[in-house]
């Protein structure tokens, strides 16, 4: 949705100032997503985003204290009066860091439009680096289709490179017509960032285009059917491909006659041209044509057939799963069985992970005989990674238990009555010489679906204390704000899960 731009010192935190003049119209402090952010409005229309940050400047942070007191909430979404943090261009409002979902210190930055909050492509700004290295494309695949454009078999090349030029052998291919995926990125500043605009043209003729200039919130799960996503689950490679599923809506593609019929004796000029936003262009070119054998489809096994554009509900046994429409890209075959399992009922095995879902499927499961006290306790559990079983929550609705699932695989009824892990970081009760104190919480299963993650609230002396939250190391943090004077403070933590297990620690130390 934006650029995430490193440390200019190559260290951080480096300051980071605000793009242009305006105020502050959103304050996000979130465990995961874009971390501690602020957002700014601008008179021009747009809306900047500032994500990952380390802090906030001290006249922001001590607004953010104020609201996370008074909610008694380390989380917080606060959206200020737009006369009570007006800010100048270049003024310093945070420092660069590593909060929320982030892998390393950067700032993650987005131009939006304020109305639509539609967010655009931050180098129409003129906010890039000099680049004059064309895009890069290391893989070809090419998909042989059915007579409904559906994949029946498919084939990954590696091209021969000359600067920006890459070509291909000429391709003799044993189907009636075919489709194109390419593997491409642009090697920006070490980076493998996304590429800017794809062609396609086969005999001189344009058949395909996108341009990645903009794209709304509303519309990027489409990306799940740009890319080539059995591909991407099983090789963690992204392949843009250069023809639409008949369910994707993505905006930024004009699909015109992508599908390339084939013919025996007959070969067709097939050339791609790939640009970065500079227009650094990179080509790829080779010919193609049919072979004189065909290869037979492969059988599909299933029970189920799915129209990709209609609402669907599929009943078996004691469950029922309720497709709304536009939940696919594509017609889909669907298998459906279950196995005996460890857990309250057998795992029921809904398709296959590597398939995609638009729209998430309301699952629900029948006949099931619980204990009345352990009802709340009940939880549909995807268990498709037998290392990693999360919970998906769910509720009761009419003696159903009802969850939503947004991907198909293997999924379970269970219960969970364990309550969550607490494990101090430091060994010593004495916080006379620290200025913080950290604890690691955890749980028996990871959270999806509508499960809600672990809950946390803790006490100093009997008065709220704020712990910062930090996923991705597990981490909860209280930052002592006054010095020590060696006395006994009285702590109380409690950490509950999803299903309202919840874990008490409380101990004296000295501060």
């Amino acid at each position: 949705m934006g650029i995430d731009i490193k440390s200019s010192r190559g260290q951080h935190p480096d300051p980071i100032l605000a793009a242009d003049e305006g105020y502050i119209s959103r304050i996000n402090v979130s465990r995961a997503g874009y971390g501690n952010a602020l957002y700014i409005d601008h008179p021009s229309g747009y809306t900047t985003v500032y994500g990952h940050l380390k802090s906030f400047h001290p006249s922001i942070d001590s607004i953010v204290q104020k609201i996370q007191a008074d909610s008694q909430s380390f989380e917080i979404t606060y959206y200020p009066d737009s006369l009570l943090i007006p800010v100048r261009k270049g003024q310093e409002i945070a420092k660069m860091g590593n909060s929320g979902s982030s892998h390393g210190p950067h700032l993650h930055f987005e131009i939006r439009e304020t109305k639509s909050e539609a967010p655009l492509n931050p180098m129409r700004f003129n906010i890039k680096p000099i680049d004059k290295v064309a895009p890069i494309i290391p893989k070809v695949k090419i998909y042989y289709l059915d007579n409904k454009f559906a994949e029946i078999d498919g084939k990954i090349l590696t091209p021969t490179v000359n600067g920006s030029n890459y070509t291909l052998p000429k391709q003799k291919i044993g189907a009636w017509r075919i489709g194109i995926g390419i593997q491409a990125y642009d090697p920006m500043v070490y980076n493998k960032n996304g590429i800017h605009k794809m062609e396609m043209f086969v005999d001189d003729k344009k058949v395909y285009q996108f341009a990645f200039d903009s794209i709304t919130f509303d519309d990027t799960r489409y990306i799940n059917a740009h890319i080539d996503y059995k591909y991407y689950k099983k090789t963690k490679t992204r392949l843009h491909r250069l023809f639409k599923l008949p369910g994707n809506q993505l905006p930024s593609i004009n699909s015109i006659e992508p599908i390339i019929n084939l013919y025996k004796d007959k070969p067709q000029k097939v050339l791609i041209n790939i640009s970065d936003f500079e227009g650094n262009i990179s080509s790829l070119a080779f010919d193609v044509e049919r072979s004189e054998d065909i290869a037979p489809p492969t059988p599909k096994i299933f029970n189920y057939f799915i129209p990709h554009n209609e609402a669907n509900i599929v009943e078996q046994n004691n469950i029922k799963l309720i497709f709304p429409e536009r939940a696919l890209y594509e017609d889909l075959f669907l298998y459906v069985n279950s196995s005996s399992s460890e857990y309250l009922t057998n795992v029921y095995h809904i398709g296959n992970e590597i398939t995609p879902l638009h729209r998430p499927l309301k699952l629900i499961i029948d006949s099931l005989r619980i204990d009345s006290s352990l009802m709340d306790k009940v939880c549909l559990l995807e268990c498709t990674k037998p290392d990693r079983i999360s919970t998906y929550g769910g509720n009761w609705k009419d003696g159903h238990f009802v969850a939503s699932v947004s991907s198909f695989g293997n999924y379970a009824i269970g219960i969970d009555t364990i309550a969550p892990e607490i494990k101090p970081i430091q060994k010593s009760d004495n916080f006379s010489k620290s200025s913080r104190m950290s604890f690691i919480i955890s749980d028996n299963f990871s959270d999806s679906g509508s499960a809600r993650g672990l809950r946390y609230n803790a006490t100093i002396n009997g008065q709220w204390a704020k712990f910062a939250y930090d996923l991705k190391t597990k981490k909860i943090t209280h930052h002592f704000d006054t010095p020590p004077e060696n006395k006994s403070h009285h702590l109380v933590l409690e950490v509950t899960d999803d299903r309202n297990n919840t874990r008490r620690l409380e101990k004296n130390f000295i501060r």
